[in-house]
């Protein structure tokens, strides 16, 4: 009887502690080999914009984005991007949502827009890339190139470029300039940008 209670207590022991340990592993953070460091990856599931919101997302660009002291000078419209398959991973060879060239229903997955300064001195351009998995709602770069040595100093101070990502749509705002680029120019863009985003 004695050696019953004793291996039920054991298992009783070894469950709780094997239960215990399973919930601890669940709930580390994952650790990165080349770091030091342990972060914590979360994951959302916001929805994704299906492509007849993302239309409607390039009519509004066309229709209200506004940028302080520039105007919307051209937009790529219904144009298909036609290029080399190997460029997508073997994707596809046109930038529309099902990767032909279907003409009586054009669904491209880039938009271009170009908004000029008064001068033409300035150029913000902004592009909208539909894709059909979730990215993520961030500012993923912005890094200027007129810091580097050995480098053009002045061709670099002529470009600004920073890539966002909202939901499953990549968005570059880039700004070009005939002499040196406004840094304070290309962050207005940015959140303008933002705040049409968050309408949908």
């Amino acid at each position: 009887m004695k050696k019953i209670k004793f291996i039920f207590l054991f298992f009783v022991i070894l469950t709780v502690l094997l239960i215990g340990c399973s919930e601890q592993t669940n709930s580390m953070p994952t650790s990165n080999k080349n770091n030091t460091d342990t972060t914590v990856i979360e994951k959302t599931v916001d929805p994704i914009l299906s492509y007849t919101q993302y239309e409607k997302l390039i009519k509004s660009v066309a229709d209200s984005l506004n940028i302080t002291d520039f105007t919307l000078k051209a937009a790529s419209g219904e144009n298909i991007v036609v290029v080399e398959k190997d460029l997508t991973f073997d994707k596809r060879e046109n930038l529309t949502l099902d990767g032909k060239r279907n003409m009586a229903n054009v669904q491209p997955t880039s938009h271009l827009f170009i908004y000029e300064n008064q001068d033409q001195s300035k150029q913000i351009i902004i592009r909208f890339s539909f894709n059909t998995n979730y990215i993520g709602n961030d500012l993923l770069d912005w890094s200027g190139t007129n810091s580097y040595e050995n480098i053009n100093s002045k061709l670099a101070s002529q470009m600004d470029m920073a890539t966002l990502s909202y939901k499953n749509i990549l968005i570059t705002v880039q700004q070009l300039a005939i002499t040196e680029t406004n840094f304070e120019i290309t962050k207005i863009s940015i959140r303008e940008v933002i705040q049409l985003l968050k309408k949908y």
